[in-house]
């Protein structure tokens, strides 16, 4: 009797102790299971060649959160990397101790979090990111232990959810920070000054994506070339006209061998391998400018003031006279394609180069008040007359383009011929008056 409740008992307790071991297992399982962490990023999108928490960006770091989403584990220590073509460059944890936060530029090391079940971590993150999106993903990654010190094998939380990555939108480009100016031909820099060679250099700068922000980074060349080109292929650009880009700009100093009215620059970026890869290597026009053969501005509104040019036949100089501003311009070309010679009629022969004469105030373009005078020299060796055979033909800003008169010995009206004659050495001289406020003249 006893043997046989024996075994009902045991026919009981098996079934019991079997569910017992069942359960544990089961409990165990889905302990380990429950080691899992969560991590989001903002913003999800970057710009191009932005750096984030620097520059105009200094207040916009990108964050990332990671949450301890386990029922009993405890989240204590994490190594964070961050995609390729994102280089971090300082990082804060709102939790734990962050001793060595950044390693090479990609591992975010986060100490002592001791995060208990649903609580968070944030890393406020500077990074700065490549010229383009040059790799075809840019998920974060994540090494999660629950020691603080992030030792011990057997202990990591899985991560859980969708993957943490960013996408990187536009390209990195280039702009004239500092525009080209009007200029004398070469040997004469072209600045950001009009007809100052001592101006502040013309500069191009590498913009982010968003044109926000200077990509200080960015290692490459720049390369300049005629872009508008009102010599018909004839002028060269000289002097330096290209450089390497330092703190995200390069200074440089053109020229251009002939005067001519609407150049521009163009300007090309080479990038260096890397994250500067991707930045647009579309050229970038600058404004229009023009080069003349002299300019030369009045020291002060007392003094007369000269500009001087020698052609192949003919040597000009312009005198502008007193009165108007410091600082007005006379400016003199010769042979500017991009200007058209006066027509008198007449079936006249032009036996000269053909003379544009400009006084300005030191803007360049309003008309100054200086009266002015030119003297037009044709060497001897072209001369094939008397001087009183030769006309001058005149453009004014407004009106026909008429053969000037000479001027009367009292109250002349001016544009007029002061004089015509030939010097000792048989050249021909013609010294021509006119009147301030007229812009530009052309003879």
């Amino acid at each position: 009797m006893f043997r046989a409740r024996a075994t009902r008992l045991h026919r009981i307790l098996v079934p019991f102790v079997s569910g017992a071991i069942l359960w544990s297992l089961i409990a165990t399982a889905a302990f380990a299971a429950d080691k899992t962490f969560s991590a989001t990023i903002s913003p999800a999108s970057l710009t191009a060649g932005a750096s984030y928490g620097e520059g105009a960006r200094a207040a916009n770091r990108i964050s990332l959160t990671i949450v301890n989403e386990s029922n009993q584990a405890r989240l204590g220590s994490a190594n964070v990397t961050a995609p390729e073509g994102l280089t971090v460059t300082a990082s804060s944890s709102s939790v734990g101790t962050n001793p060595n936060p950044v390693v090479g530029g990609s591992v975010i090391q986060l100490r002592n979090l001791d995060l208990g079940p649903g609580a968070s971590v944030t890393v406020s993150i500077s990074a700065r990111v490549e010229c383009a999106s040059n790799h075809a993903s840019y998920v974060w990654a994540f090494a999660v232990k629950q020691a603080n010190d992030f030792n011990g094998t057997g202990n990591d939380l899985a991560k859980v959810g969708a993957p943490t990555a960013n996408t990187v939108t536009g390209n990195c480009g280039i702009v004239f920070s500092k525009q080209p100016k009007a200029s004398e031909k070469d040997p004469t820099a072209i600045t950001n000054a009009i007809y100052n060679p001592g101006g502040d250099p013309v500069t191009v700068t590498v913009m982010d994506g968003a044109g926000l922000d200077t990509v200080v980074w960015w290692s490459g060349t720049v390369s300049l070339s005629i872009g508008d080109d009102p010599s018909s292929g004839v002028a060269v650009i000289g002097g330096t006209s290209s450089g390497s880009v330092s703190g995200g700009s390069v200074t440089l100093a053109p020229t251009i061998n002939k005067a001519a009215s609407g150049y521009s620059l163009l300007a090309t970026a080479s990038p260096a391998a890397g994250a500067s890869s991707g930045t647009s290597t579309t050229a970038v026009e600058s404004d229009n400018f023009n080069i003349v053969d002299d300019a030369n501005a009045c020291a002060s509104s007392t003094t007369k003031c000269q500009s001087h040019s020698q052609g192949p036949k003919t040597d000009v100089v312009v005198e502008a006279g007193t009165g108007g501003a410091a600082g007005d311009v006379v400016i003199l070309s010769l042979n500017d394609p991009s200007v058209s010679a006066p027509n008198c009629g007449g079936g006249y022969v032009v036996s000269s180069e053909l003379v544009v004469l400009n006084v300005t105030t030191s803007d360049g373009v309003t008309p100054s008040s200086r009266p002015k005078t030119a003297t037009l020299m044709m060497s001897a060796q072209f001369v094939t007359q008397s001087a009183s055979k030769y006309q001058v033909c005149y453009q004014g800003a407004t009106g026909p383009a008429q053969f000037l008169a000479a001027c009367a010995n009292k109250n002349p009206v001016l544009p007029c011929i002061v004089s015509k004659t030939l010097d000792k050495f048989k050249n021909l001289v013609i010294v021509v008056a006119a009147p301030g406020g007229d812009p530009k003249l052309i003879f």
